[in-house]
């Protein structure tokens, strides 16, 4: 039977199918084959690379004290190329990679802009982050700082950063 499909289908492709029909769908699908090898081809949005991260912060220590009022911040040791704290208000955190998300490869870091006290510039293409929200403000970046979750105890003053 299946010999029969064969050799059914090849007549159908040789004779009922004009050979410069045959050719225009050879020629299309070689197209549609390039196109697609091409796309495949090109750079794929880097991320951030994910690493592990799960740090216990113990806010009455004295080195932290730039964290025990809202708006303070902070820059720690961790993640990809460090990481942000911010606090937002008495019982909020943010924290973010310090990995720029522009040109991910390039390994650039952001770090707090001590005048504003409320961003972080790249110091490698520029880009200025909300260290509130981690969104670009300004700069080709176009991607916000990859976020870690937070997680405060009031009652131990602790503060746990973790994704």
């Amino acid at each position: 039977i299946l010999n029969n499909f064969v050799t059914g289908y090849a007549f159908f492709i040789c004779f009922v199918i004009p050979i410069t029909m045959l050719k225009e769908i050879v020629r299309i699908t070689l197209i549609l084959f390039l196109a697609m090898s091409i796309s495949g081809c090109k750079k794929e949005q880097e991320q951030v690379p994910y690493v592990l991260v799960d740090i216990t912060l113990f806010l009455d220590l004295a080195e932290l004290s730039d964290l025990t009022v809202p708006s303070g911040s902070m820059q720690l040791t961790g993640g990809s190329r460090g990481i942000i704290v911010y606090r937002v208000n008495q019982n909020d955190f943010q924290a973010f990679d310090r990995h720029c998300t522009h040109n991910v490869d390039e390994y650039c870091q952001v770090h707090i802009d001590d005048e504003t006290g409320v961003t972080a510039n790249c110091e490698c293409c520029s880009s200025v982050f909300s260290i509130q929200f981690g969104t670009p403000v300004e700069g080709p970046a176009g991607r916000s700082l990859r976020e870690y979750r937070t997680n405060f105890n009031g009652n131990t003053n602790q503060l746990r950063i973790f994704n």
